[in-house]
């Protein structure tokens, strides 16, 4: 019996990361909108990874996309 060969028929594209809130216009991070955000390409509050959040918030799921939330335990002590 022969080895099974890859199916040729195409498949889905594995899954991404879940998009990213657009964000909040905004000048600069110290901007009182911009929250636990950083201003990015002049948008801040979205984000894909912590490093788009500043220090004490974390990239998290919200029902609109993921966002800097509140970091709690990630809080460096």
């Amino acid at each position: 019996m022969p080895p099974p060969s890859p199916d040729p028929s195409p498949t889905a594209p594995p899954p991404g990361l879940m998009p990213a809130f657009v964000g909040f216009p905004c000048q600069a991070t110290e901007d009182l909108i911009c929250g636990w955000g950083k201003c990015i390409a002049g948008r801040c509050g979205g984000c894909q990874t912590n490093l788009d959040c500043k220090l004490g918030g974390a990239c998290g799921w919200t029902p609109i996309g993921m966002a800097c939330v509140y970091g709690g335990a990630n809080i460096p002590r």
